[in-house]
């Protein structure tokens, strides 16, 4: 009888070691996304997913929040390594669990981050994932900090490989359509104009709205990351009022009317 107990006791644990194993293969498989013969096509899935819904800019990679999160956790995790892969050149760093952290912060809101291995940090900036070199980003020197007076007519040479070209007309007949371009009353303008980044204190009068908003509340509507509004570059005249967020928004002022007789066109275009 005592023999009989002690067999049906080996067998019931016999059965639990290999629900054990079973159990911890399946986990296993789940650390690697899904068994080997199925790498080939979620590699491949991988790759249409991101196709849609990562960027490479300067210095960044951004990962479109909203696709990223209709993908199965298996895409979501090569999708996190292959960005983190395309900023530092490897992923040798890259352990299962800060990839499920990456994938946590899908879901946070606007301003989340968490730090990577090599310098890296992952952020939430609005509707995307960001992954970027925190140094590069927010302590790099900024020599457009610098003003710098604009040329008129001429170029004026701006930062990352930019210039401001600026042409004097006589008719607004004259005027070419230029993406990136604003004109204003040249009468108008108090000279000289210069570029500068913003400071502490500036305000902005955006065309055609009620009065003016502090720059930074302005940036934060527009939804400009805030790692880049301390480099965006800013037109003022020689009273330090703001004319134009360069590329993004011109301001109230020297608006052209039927009485304008020049007119300053300016553009932005790649230094040659």
């Amino acid at each position: 009888m005592h023999n009989r107990t002690k067999e049906k006791a080996q067998a019931r644990l016999d059965d639990i070691n290999r629900h054990r194993i079973i159990v911890h293969k399946q986990r296993h498989q789940c650390l690697i996304g899904v068994p080997e013969f199925d790498d080939d096509l979620l590699q491949d899935l991988t790759d249409r997913a991101l196709a849609t819904s990562m960027q490479v800019k300067e210095n960044m990679i951004t990962l479109n929040r909203a696709l990223l999160q209709q993908q199965p956790q298996a895409i979501q995790l090569r999708a996190m390594r292959r960005a983190y892969q395309r900023l530092n050149g490897s992923t040798e760093d890259l352990t299962y669990a800060h990839a499920l952290e990456m994938i946590s912060l899908l879901s946070e809101g606007h301003g989340k981050s968490l730090s990577l291995p090599n310098g890296i940090t992952c952020e939430i900036i609005y509707t995307q994932l960001c992954l970027f070199y925190a140094q590069d980003l927010y302590h790099e020197s900024h020599d457009s900090a610098v003003p710098v007076m604009v040329t008129i007519p001429g170029l004026t040479n701006l930062a990352e490989g930019k210039r401001l070209s600026a042409i004097v007309h006589n008719s607004v007949n004259a005027l070419d359509k230029v993406n990136k371009r604003v004109v204003f009353d040249l009468n108008r303008l108090k000279l000289p104009l210069t570029i500068r980044t913003r400071k502490p204190g500036d305000r902005f009068y955006p065309y055609k709205a009620p009065g003016s908003k502090k720059l930074k509340n302005f940036m934060i509507d527009l939804k400009i990351p805030r790692h880049l509004r301390d480099r965006q570059l800013l037109l003022v005249d020689g009273e330090d009022q703001i004319l134009w967020i360069i590329g993004i928004r011109r301001s109230n002022y020297a608006i052209i009317s039927a009485n304008t007789q020049q007119i300053l066109e300016l553009s932005i275009g790649e230094d040659q």
